[in-house]
């Protein structure tokens, strides 16, 4: 044995496609968004470096409740995909989502019920139906800010939430190949008046080889002595 074998790893990391702080001047949110919404949304823009979406009152049929979307625009086209914000409600009576693998039909959800203090993923559609894939406690403080991130590797779906500033994360995961849209966006039904939602740093990231012990490209390298200067001469 005159030589050292020296194995060298390269782990893939995830890529930020897009990330978004909105610290720019209050108004619509700018040409890498559209926007969808019904019933009394009468706010849905950039507010203090945030984006803050607001119902008033009760819509022209004499009900509080409200919807709105906030679609990327572009297609987010990678066998993996993380999507997160930060986000507060000083408020209960609402359901927000990040959605991913979105066709246009279906699209996978995740994030908070406010109305039962849980958080969950979910597969759904856009005529009122869903599944349930997953769901957890959330200890909703209306005071506090939350980070949410939703993770789909494959056929694997995994959000988490946590308050801003701490470690005591909640992790919830599912199991499910049913989609493979390519639209990313962030939704949010309200049920009850006068309510209002801030979001914060929105990030896309993709992963095409999600770094794990089978995912790691292994370089070996044969070190050699050299003969003129380890004592062979």
């Amino acid at each position: 044995g005159f030589s050292n074998i020296v194995e060298g790893f390269n782990a893939q990391t995830w890529q930020t496609v897009f990330y978004d702080d909105f610290n720019r001047a209050d108004g619509t949110l700018g040409s890498n968004y559209t926007y969808t919404q019904g019933g009394p949304i009468t706010q849905l823009g950039i507010l203090n470096n945030e984006v803050n979406v607001v119902s008033s009152g009760l819509g022209s049929n004499g009900s509080p409740h409200a919807y709105w979307g906030i679609n990327y625009t572009n297609r987010v086209n990678a066998d993996n995909i993380r999507i997160s914000c930060k986000f507060r409600a000083p408020n209960i009576g609402y359901a927000l989502a990040i959605n991913a693998r979105d066709n246009g039909t279906n699209t996978y959800s995740a994030g908070i019920m406010s109305n039962t203090d849980t958080i969950q993923i979910y597969r759904r559609d856009y005529i009122g139906n869903s599944i349930k894939l997953a769901g957890e406690k959330a200890n909703l403080d209306i005071n506090k800010t939350y980070f949410m991130e939703f993770t789909l590797k494959s056929m694997n779906l995994a959000f988490r939430f946590v308050e801003v500033g701490k470690i005591d994360t909640i992790t919830i995961n599912a199991t499910d190949n049913s989609l493979t849209g390519n639209r990313v966006n962030l939704s949010a039904y309200y049920s009850s008046p006068n309510l209002s939602v801030y979001l914060d740093d929105f990030k896309i990231e993709t992963n095409n080889n999600p770094t794990g012990i089978n995912n790691i490209n292994k370089i070996r390298y044969s070190i050699y002595p050299n003969p003129a200067t380890d004592g062979f001469y």
